[in-house]
């Protein structure tokens, strides 16, 4: 089995590793946001950059599925 990779005090984007919070099969890790907001995240999302944030980071750039679909729809149209 590979070596665990300690990850807390590591900064991924606005969220900042706090301790380990290991459950049944992955590695877990409670995270704080630079909003305040903590969040409990997979430790390969992490290291993958799939997760930089708690979701603050979509809102504050307007960013949403349903903005995403309309866009594809106009596009489709024109």
């Amino acid at each position: 089995m590979p070596a665990r990779i300690d990850l807390a005090g590591k900064r991924f984007g606005n969220l900042v590793v706090e301790c380990a919070a290991t459950t049944a099969g992955y590695r877990y890790w409670q995270c704080l946001c630079d909003c305040g907001k903590r969040r409990v995240i997979r430790s390969d999302n992490l290291r993958s950059g799939h997760t930089t944030s708690c979701g603050c980071a979509c809102n504050r750039s307007g960013w949403s599925y349903s903005t995403r679909w309309t866009d594809k729809q106009k596009k489709t149209l024109s």
